[in-house]
């Protein structure tokens, strides 16, 4: 399966998510910045206030690979103002230093009082299928969508 397939397969279901009425007070959905050597941007779902399901594209500087990290996150600590997590990714690339394990650990720091701004820093651990361990870390933004404060529609009787 190629990465562009699994990257519209994830952008999919994100709105899935994203558009459901039934879901979108349990679920909350936005985008992360990464800055380190190689920069991603990410799409996140914060499902249940403690699991974070995340894809990230990464900006390589060969245009002939869009090398994809995909990550499932727990938060071990949820407070006012930071959040502690850590969790297990893969990546994959057409490189293939670039594909394996991933592991995160992080902190999301929150300075406004609404939560929705936050930013990040995050030490990730790669071991990769045919390279050794490989140690990266990177500092962000990070912006989540609260649709709980999404007035409802009125259902009309016909």
């Amino acid at each position: 399966m190629s990465i562009k397939i699994i990257l519209n397969l994830f952008i999919v279901l994100f709105f899935l998510i994203g558009g459901s009425k039934t879901v979108y007070a349990q679920v909350h959905a936005g985008v992360s910045f990464h800055y380190s050597q190689n920069t991603r941007l990410g799409l996140y779902a914060d499902i249940y206030d403690r699991v974070v399901l995340e894809g990230r594209i990464i900006d390589y500087s060969l245009l002939i690979d869009t090398p994809f990290e995909i990550y499932g996150f727990y938060k071990v600590l949820n407070k006012k103002n930071y959040e502690i997590y850590a969790g297990l990714g893969y990546g994959l690339s057409a490189f293939d230093i670039f594909n394996g394990l991933i592991v995160a650990v992080g902190t999301n720091i929150y300075p406004f009082e609404n939560k929705k701004l936050g930013f990040h820093i995050e030490l990730n651990p790669i071991k990769g299928d045919f390279s050794p361990l490989i140690i990266k870390a990177s500092w962000g933004m990070r912006y989540t969508f609260d649709w709980s404060e999404v007035e409802e529609e009125e259902e009309i009787d016909y």
